[in-house]
């Protein structure tokens, strides 16, 4: 299919820059000849209508056999089945509109897509997604330690992977015949799966080296929405950024831990993956960047957050930049930097057990 078409707008090409050649005259004894301009006009024609309407595809469709024989890390990044695969490739250009879709499937846990669309200048939209699985080590706890450290595997025989999904989504929109575009960008993270969990239980002299599964259900968002224009000899871009970490359950382990000092014997928390939260704002600007002299500046504002131990920050970050090129061989600048860091945390933190504080 892709061939035909390709043939078909090559010999519309040919002809077209042929007919445009000879459009305006034609040179016959010295004088110049007006030539038919209807047929190079109804060429024309069809070229807007046929070759800018063009859509390819290609699909394929097999079959992915794979066996790994428990060694798992000998593929560290592919699922360790054997499954149906295939792909697709599509381009359609309808002026003004354009569209694509590329896509490749290896698996439940190993595929890549790309979708996007744009309308002139004015809309343009993009997703891609992939998903992949990472096979993970499960470190021999089955040994024998220095005197004082017992070892000690709850889960030896289990198999530790993740299976990783990414998706990132970008809309941007221009205003008509002026310099001026928001955006938006999301980006959503999830990885759920098992990974080993190694910690210390006990005392000096008698220390428990653990080794336990642990699931996970991780989510992250980011979202980012902003504008950005030329104003006269600059241009201008404005953001804020909201980042959100969910560890999902899972999120604290439990143990026994023996009596040690002034710590009752209990069972306490510990390894503990925090639910976090972040945002930035910021606004950048620059001079044109063709110039002997460039300018540019940025400020930016920040806060992260520890849901769990309530400990935060603030940040300011400040950049100045100028640069002058007097001569080619010549290269003067001047560059500025500032930071500020705010932190509130806990001066102290209380470990509770189940029945003792």
């Amino acid at each position: 299919m892709r061939w035909l078409m390709g043939k078909t707008l090559l010999e519309k090409i040919l002809r077209l820059g042929l007919l445009m050649c000879l459009t305006a005259v034609t040179a016959v004894g010295g004088e110049l000849q007006p030539f038919n301009t209807a047929e190079s006009l109804a060429l024309h024609r069809e070229f807007d209508t046929q070759a800018h309407h063009e859509t390819e595809v290609d699909l394929s469709v097999g079959y992915r056999w794979l066996n790994l024989d428990d060694f798992t890390r000998a593929g560290e990044y592919q699922y360790p089945h054997s499954s149906f695969a295939g792909s697709i490739n599509l381009d359609s250009y309808p002026l003004p509109h354009r569209f694509h879709l590329y896509s490749e499937f290896l698996g439940a846990n190993n595929y890549y897509g790309d979708m996007g669309y744009a309308y002139h200048d004015l809309l343009l939209f993009r997703d891609i997604f992939t998903g992949s699985y990472h096979n993970l080590d499960h470190y021999d706890y089955q040994q024998t330690g220095a005197a004082g450290i017992n070892y000690n595997d709850k889960n030896p025989d289990d198999l530790y992977g993740t299976e990783v999904y990414d998706n990132i989504l970008s809309l941007r929109l221009k205003a008509p015949d002026f310099p001026f575009h928001t955006f938006l960008t999301h980006r959503y993270i999830q990885k759920d799966g098992a990974i080993q969990q190694r910690y210390l239980i006990g005392t000096f002299g008698n220390i428990n080296k653990t080794s336990s599964s642990r699931e996970i259900d991780w989510r992250t968002t980011d979202l980012t929405l902003g504008f950005n224009s030329h104003l006269g000899p600059l241009e201008v871009e404005v953001a804020h950024e909201r980042t959100e970490f969910d560890p999902g359950r899972n999120n604290v382990l439990y143990d026994a831990y023996p009596i040690q000092s002034t710590r009752p014997a209990d069972t306490y928390p510990h390894d503990v993956i925090p639910e976090t939260e972040s945002s930035l704002n910021s606004v950048k600007l620059h001079t044109s960047y063709t110039g002997g002299f460039v300018a540019s500046a940025s400020l930016s504002h920040g806060n992260q957050k520890n849901n769990y131990s309530g400990a935060q920050s603030d940040t300011l970050h400040g950049a100045m930049d100028l640069i002058w090129i007097p001569a080619p061989d010549l290269n003067l600048f001047l560059k500025y930097r500032h930071q500020e860091l705010e932190t509130d945390n806990p001066d102290s933190v209380t470990l509770q057990g189940l029945t003792t504080t």
